[in-house]
């Protein structure tokens, strides 16, 4: 650069961010240096940050961002590293389950840089966060015995969530080489509570709660014991009814809890009618063979769920779950709902003028297809549809353009009804849409 008395300044580009860069300042004067200084600059942080949110024995939940101040990295990939060497799920929210107890948390927010060739991914610091410990704690008496019933409890704080919970039981009796019987028990507001059936009668048995970890590791309660008595002891099911979720106008998932009691469950499932003007806090009776305001759907399993279809918009409906035996029907809470008002279903744009960030909306979904619109960005797009487990369904990617909206088409096979997580990025920023198949 040729010197003259205007200030003067020079861009290199290049660098890794977080690196320092060691300049060399020369002054030369007839091909020999009069003056040399050596100035060491640190490029800027990728801006990671992490925040923790909810933490239980087993679970926790993460938010990660990063700041936009400055941004002209190549960015490939986002997301969540448990290893810091790869990117494993995509979006800002990190929601994990099944962890060991007491064991630390190990994922960061990571980006991973493209420069040249080659890769590299920067992750946040923040601090290393336990898991607290775990409690299982056996209710020492059956709530209820029958000759062949028996209702055992415990009380843990595991969350709700959490699949491989249950109880291990036994003769008191048996020999050592006999193995015990597991099986899965969910967990309702902290407490386990399982129905032993076809157990022999005026015998003693022992029982006690586990929890399984995704890594196979396994932690139990303590033993208690029981035993069945010689007279019948009737006790009624234990039903609950939890809040239905909406997901358009026309449909929504209802969800219930079943605990069976001294007889064998014939039908179970949700009781649904729309709401008038007449209604009350006490709950209604059985609907009648001849009274058409009611109608139900049949459900199966132990924490049972079902979509309601064909409703009306705009409307307010009641929902109970149920369960029938031969001594009559037992019911749980009633749960009100409302669908929203009706809307029409056609090709939808997105409003571009305030879009400076990547937006996606779905607009149409077929038998095998699933139609999006992407706007806010002209880098090339990544696009994946997974089941709620993580399972890849589909996934397909559009190049880089200067169009104000793109258009995507993902290719699937045709989906079970459920829910669905379309994950959308372009390197820098990410979205993730929540879809229910009916």
């Amino acid at each position: 650069m040729k010197y003259n008395d205007e200030e003067q300044s020079i861009k290199l580009t290049g660098f890794w961010p977080s690196t320092t860069v060691t300049l060399k300042y020369q002054e030369l004067k007839g091909g020999r240096v009069t003056y040399s200084k050596e100035y060491d600059i640190m490029t800027k942080s990728m801006g990671l940050s992490t925040e923790y949110g909810k933490i239980t024995p087993t679970t926790y939940t993460m938010t990660g961002s990063r700041d936009m101040t400055h941004h002209d990295a190549e960015i490939v990939d986002e997301g969540w590293t448990l290893d810091r060497k790869t990117i494993t799920q995509h979006g800002k929210t990190l929601h994990v389950t099944g962890c060991e107890p007491e064991s630390y948390i190990q994922a960061e927010y990571a980006v991973m840089v493209k420069n040249g060739r080659d890769t590299k991914l920067y992750c946040s610091s923040s601090k290393s966060m336990q898991l607290p410990a775990l409690t299982l704690e056996t209710v020492a008496e059956a709530k209820a015995t029958s000759n062949t019933v028996a209702l055992i409890c415990a009380t843990t704080n595991i969350e709700d969530e959490e699949a491989n919970t249950g109880f291990e039981w036994r003769r008191y009796d048996a020999p050592d080489l006999v193995p015990s019987s597991k099986a899965n028990c969910p967990v309702v507001d902290g407490v386990m509570t399982g129905a032993l059936r076809n157990l022999s009668a005026s015998t003693y048995y022992k029982f006690r709660p586990f929890y399984k970890a995704e890594s196979g590791k396994t932690w139990y309660g303590e033993w208690s014991a029981f035993g069945t008595a010689d007279a019948y002891v009737y006790f009624d099911p234990t039903v609950r009814t939890y809040a239905a979720v909406c997901h358009d106008e026309n449909s929504a998932t209802v969800s219930g809890f079943i605990i069976a009691g001294s007889d064998d469950i014939k039908e179970q499932g949700f009781e649904y009618w729309k709401r008038d003007d007449a209604y009350a806090t006490a709950k209604h009776t059985t609907a009648t063979t001849d009274d058409n305001t009611h109608q139900t759907v049949v459900a199966t399993g132990q924490r049972m769920s079902a979509v309601l279809q064909n409703l009306e918009p705009n409307t307010t409906y009641i929902v109970r779950a149920y369960v029938t035996t031969e001594h009559g029907t037992t019911y749980g809470e009633e749960q009100i709902f409302s669908t929203p008002y009706s809307t029409a279903i056609g090709e939808v744009e997105l409003d571009e003028a305030y879009s400076d960030h990547l937006a996606a909306k779905v607009t149409k979904v077929g038998n095998n297809d699933l139609h999006l619109a992407i706007c806010g960005t002209a880098r090339p797009v990544a696009i994946r549809l997974t089941a709620v487990s993580g399972i890849q369904m589909a996934a397909t990617t559009l190049g880089s353009s200067l169009e104000s909206t793109r258009h995507a088409c993902l290719h699937t096979n045709r989906l079970q009804p459920g829910m669905y997580l379309l994950h959308v990025t372009d390197g820098q920023d990410a979205q993730t849409i929540r879809i229910a198949i009916k």
